[in-house]
């Protein structure tokens, strides 16, 4: 048995996994089910973090929008999605009137920017054998 397969012996895979990756596959540049996504997916999210991004459009959103969709004040939503723009899932966008969201791509996109914005919160060698 190697390293990655120990770091998920005995792991279900939750349901928001699974519609993480559901949403995911829906993008332009989809990411198809796979053993090695979903093991990703595990590694970069908590289950409640999967529970709102796969929530969230594949387009760009407000603050606002967020607010309504994930049912959250406004401090309690930014703290959310800011914790997905520091994992590198979503872009953010200010101006002086909006803050807006996108959710990145998986490739190139938020697998990569994973390993630049984690700050070691992460297997970073396990992410990339997964990656490959």
């Amino acid at each position: 048995m190697n390293k990655i397969e120990m770091y998920f012996m005995g792991h279900l895979t939750p349901k928001k996994f699974s519609k993480l990756q559901e949403r995911l596959d829906k993008a332009v540049q989809n990411a198809p089910e796979s053993e090695s996504l979903l093991k990703i997916l595990k590694i970069l999210f908590t289950t409640e973090e999967a529970n709102y991004a796969y929530q969230l459009p594949l387009s760009f959103f407000t603050l606002e929008e967020a607010m309504k969709i994930l049912k959250k004040n406004k401090i309690d939503c930014l703290a959310i999605l800011n914790n997905l723009a520091d994992k590198g899932f979503l872009f953010d966008f200010e101006n002086s009137t909006t803050k807006a969201f996108f959710v990145a791509p998986p490739m190139p996109g938020f697998f990569e920017f994973a390993l630049m914005r984690t700050n070691g919160n992460f297997d970073k060698k396990i992410l990339c054998e997964l990656f490959q």
